[in-house]
């Protein structure tokens, strides 16, 4: 399943951190979807690190499948879309982080609308309570975001933030003119390269 260190399938499910009912993909056959268009228009894909204790589970005898209680949270996950949408010059990008208690914290958009070139126009990050603020039958209510920050950018550095009090239903929107938009920019990928994109977002935006 691990194939040059990385886990490929149609969809990552991060509630059981197994792959959706689908299962897994080859990385050949995920080489032809970047290649070559499916006439099923199923040519996207997600690709997850085969980080430590990520990906260990194993087939149960009716098919599903039986995750490792010790299983890790991926510090990254991301769908990839050879064409179509917002793929049009070229592959596009999703990348969703992960935090250590399952949470996706930041969901960053590369767009491939011009040229060839990548762009990172949108971003979400959100920001989540600690879990030891509630009593052990209240944790789930730490999977509820208090705050999110939704970040829309154009090559021409126009754009907005929305900036989201989930506790108080409040939104408040920014909007930009004139941001320097050069740290957005990023060349595609060669097949396999994932970390590529994935270490940027890791990093942090700066306009965030």
């Amino acid at each position: 399943m691990i194939e040059h260190g990385y886990l490929y399938m149609q969809k990552w499910n991060h509630f059981t951190r197994t792959p959706d009912p689908r299962g897994f993909l080859s990385e050949q056959e995920c080489r032809g979807r970047w290649h070559q268009h499916q006439d099923d228009q199923m040519d996207w894909f997600t690709v997850v690190p085969a980080e430590p204790s990520v990906g260990t589970f194993v087939r149960r005898d009716d098919g599903g499948f039986e995750i490792d209680p010790a299983s890790a949270v991926p510090s990254w996950t991301m769908e990839v879309t050879p064409r179509g949408g917002i793929a049009i010059d070229g592959p596009a990008f999703q990348v969703f982080v992960w935090d250590a208690n399952n949470r996706n914290v930041t969901l960053a958009t590369y767009s491939n609308r011009w040229g060839g070139r990548l762009f990172l126009s949108e971003v979400i990050y959100k920001i989540f309570p600690e879990p030891d603020d509630f009593r052990p039958k209240e944790r789930a209510l730490a999977n509820k975001p208090l705050f999110s920050n939704q970040l829309h950018l154009s090559p021409n550095g126009e754009g907005q933030r929305t900036r989201i009090d989930h506790s108080k239903q409040t939104k408040d929107l920014e909007q930009f003119h004139g941001v320097d938009v050069e740290p957005n920019w990023a060349n595609t990928p060669d097949f396999g390269d994932w970390e590529a994109l994935s270490k940027k977002v890791l990093e942090g935006n700066p306009l965030i």
